[in-house]
């Protein structure tokens, strides 16, 4: 079903709360323009009004705002919000997004993969009014809470779905009823102002300012199923195309002086000194539960990374990108901490680039065929390097038969220089001295937390001292195979291309 992105949207029936105790799961496919980014607090899908102690609330909604999705509940009366951490969700192409609430905790997903949560009050509220769809909760009509774009499949389901559960079925359009749903929409008509409900409940929805012709009831062809709205080319691309990927990569900062009997596994001296944000450093801002951080040994992270698919001919190109975690044995998850990275994209040939805050991005050498099943990716060999460029990686400081990602670019200009035109150690010495903490200005100081002038990923960015950084840009330098005159002002570029 598409919007107009100014006053269209669809209305729920009262009626459906009934199925509604204490558990509630929202989820639906949507496809959001990029122009929708002024958008305020214009809901996908979302509860009216309710009454609640306080006074009135919202009881359960899924909006996006200024780029942002995020799931939440709050009540209007006492001025009190519990909003899931907004995360950026794909713009102008296909997602599926989904909610739940317990009454206690509320979790978001984006195509099939936990991104955020929080833990909400219920207020004594109960489910009581009319739900909408396209158009957040006020009473009065505001285009820049009205979302434009197209939703397919909406459901909402009287069970707490897990992560399992919704990454499984979300590529499938259910037509009978099924335990727990209490609401499906599937779009398929073709005229009028009525949406059936095939969960078997019958909620007839209502179709609200549209014209309820072609330019509302959408249909676009697709692999495995008809979703709701003028008819595409046919193609081989699904709208609710997948593919997964497991990359697996070393940072060559946290695996030099590896711990005692653990010279195969990269540090995670970030984890334990618990500075690592829940909130990724990368420009979709993904989040995770804090509690992604609690596992120890080879699966406990080191640090987020970026990952991003390019074209198949121009390799330029990036497709799709998200922000991920990695592993301390090189594994590569998304933010649930040890499932495969998903990308809303159709199966095919992608190169796959991995990049991190302060090393040297790199990518597959040749095109890599992924699937809905998930495909290992393996930069770490030594032995067969499948990395692009020349001498990408690095094997200085790395355990036996492991390359690793190149340490030391601290000021972000994607080449690794000790001194000379544009180097990275100044950096490290002007973060130093600008600490609040280093009253006497002293270079030897160690600025602790979570610092891009970390070059070796301790806690600690140190220009001079016990246990400094610069050196180790230096012995980078040194140590490259390109550099046969041993200059200090030799310069390591990244490979991407």
């Amino acid at each position: 079903m598409s919007f107009d992105g100014v006053d269209d949207y669809a209305t729920i029936p009262a009626t459906v709360n009934t199925g509604i105790t204490s558990n509630i799961t929202l989820e639906t496919w949507a496809y959001i323009p990029a122009s929708d980014d002024t958008d305020v607090n214009a809901s996908i899908i979302t509860h009216e009004l309710a009454n609640g102690i306080f006074g009135d609330v919202v009881p359960f909604y899924i909006n996006i705002s200024s780029g942002t999705i995020f799931a939440g509940h709050n009540n209007i009366g006492g001025d009190l919000i519990y909003n899931t951490p907004a995360v950026n969700y794909p713009k102008d192409q296909w997602f599926h997004i989904a909610a739940s609430f317990d009454g206690i905790s509320i979790v978001l997903y984006l195509n099939g993969v936990q991104v955020s949560n929080t833990t909400a009050s219920t207020f004594g509220l109960s489910y009581s009014g009319n739900w909408r769809i396209g158009r957040n909760h006020e009473a009065t009509l505001d285009p820049t809470k009205v979302i434009g774009g197209k939703v397919a499949n909406t459901r909402i389901w009287n069970t707490i779905r897990s992560q399992v559960e919704i990454d499984t079925n979300k590529n499938t359009t259910i037509t009978t009823a099924q335990s727990g749903l209490i609401l499906n929409y599937t779009y398929t008509e073709t005229s009028g102002s009525s949406i059936a409900d095939l969960s078997g409940s019958s909620y007839v929805g209502t179709v609200v300012n549209a014209l309820g012709d072609a330019t509302t009831w959408v249909e676009e062809l697709v692999t495995n199923g008809i979703c709701g709205a003028v008819q595409m080319t046919n193609t081989p691309t699904a709208i609710y195309g997948n593919v997964e990927v497991s990359p697996i990569v070393y940072l060559q900062g946290a695996s030099l002086n590896p711990n005692s009997g653990e010279e195969t596994l990269m540090r995670d001296d970030l984890r334990v000194a618990g500075v690592i944000p829940t909130t990724s450093p990368y420009a979709d801002a993904l989040g995770c539960n804090a509690s992604v951080f609690t596992p120890t040994g080879a699966n406990a992270i080191v640090d987020w990374v970026w990952v991003e698919l390019r074209d198949a001919i121009t390799n330029t190109t990036i497709i799709a990108s998200q922000s991920a975690l990695l592993q301390r044995d090189g594994d590569v998850v998304a933010t649930d901490g040890t499932s495969p990275l998903n990308f809303a994209k159709a199966g095919g040939n992608y190169y796959v680039v991995i990049k991190h805050r302060n090393h040297l991005g790199i990518m597959s050498s040749s095109v890599i065929a992924l699937s809905s099943s998930p495909t290992t990716v393996d930069f770490t060999n030594s032995a067969s390097q499948i990395t692009y460029g020349s001498n990408a990686q690095t094997a200085f400081g790395m355990s036996s038969g492991v390359i690793g990602m190149w340490a030391g670019n601290v000021n972000g200009d994607n080449v690794i220089q000790y001194t000379g035109a544009n180097p990275d150690s100044p950096s490290i010495l002007s973060n130093v001295l600008a600490d609040a903490g280093n009253f006497l200005n002293l270079p030897t100081y160690a600025a602790t937390g979570y610092n891009v002038n970390d070059v070796n990923m301790d806690v600690n960015a140190q220009y001079t001292g016990a246990s400094p950084d610069a050196p180790f840009i230096l012995q980078n330098a040194l140590s490259h195979p390109g550099n046969f005159l041993g200059l200090s002002t030799f310069s390591i570029t990244e490979q991407l291309p």
